[in-house]
This record gives C-alpha cells, structure tokens and sequence, in this order.
C-alpha cells in the first residue's frame, strides 16, 4: 500500500539562506520569458 508523507519544513536553526536578489531575479525573469515565448510561439 502506497501512502502520503507529508514533507515538513522547519525554520533554520543556525546560517542564513544563500539565496540572494540575483538568483530571485533571474527565477522571475526566466519564468516571464517563457511566458511570453509561449504568447508569441517562441522562445526568446
């Protein structure tokens, strides 16, 4: 029998994130080209 497991995700404990302005950028930027690729019919 196959079950779900949920995934629980908790605060860090020690550290920071590694993610800075740049890599968030460059997600939104990526994921808005492709949409506009897939308005126009191509990738940009």
């Amino acid at each position: 029998k196959i079950v779900e497991v949920p995934i629980v995700f908790t605060e860090r404990s020690q550290g920071s994130s590694k993610m800075n302005r740049k890599i968030v950028f460059e997600a939104i930027w990526r994921v808005w080209r492709l949409r506009i690729g897939a308005v126009f019919g191509r990738m940009l």
